[in-house]
């Protein structure tokens, strides 16, 4: 172990319960307890969420999570550098009603795809209700 390690855990030793919390919420990248996630944080959460109950609501979350990982993944290596060529400003019509319409939403928001167990637990914390009529209730 360096020396500047031993300091930073000498002195991180000496903060209180709360302030080790926080420092751990900032490194680990939440929000520190107490407070709110970021404006764009929540956008991309959201934007998780409706991809899930849009074309996965028969899925559990940790198989939706699987599902959207993969698109993500594919999407941002695939189509998202030309995507993001054209304009950030909307989606391509071309995607209308697909899943890819989520995928740039969520590169727009979130550069760089997530991955499938950090998606699980954003979307594992919301449950969805009517789950198989989901799509028959627009």
């Amino acid at each position: 172990m360096s020396e500047q390690l031993r300091q930073a855990l000498a002195l991180i030793a000496l903060l209180s319960a709360e302030d080790r919390r926080t420092l751990v919420a900032l490194l680990s990248d939440r929000p520190p307890p107490g407070h709110a996630a970021s404006p764009k944080t929540r956008v991309r959460n959201a934007l998780l969420i409706g991809c899930w109950a849009e074309f996965f609501p028969d899925r559990s979350p940790y198989d939706a999570a699987q599902e959207i990982a993969t698109a993500w993944r594919r999407y941002a290596a695939d189509a998202w550098p030309r995507d993001r060529l054209m304009s950030l400003e909307s989606c391509p019509a071309k995607y209308a009603g697909a899943v890819r319409s989520w995928l740039w939403a969520l590169q727009v928001e979130s550069p760089g795809p997530l991955s499938a167990e950090r998606i699980r637990k954003i979307i594992g914390q919301v449950e969805l209700t009517n789950r198989k009529d989901h799509r028959r209730h627009r």
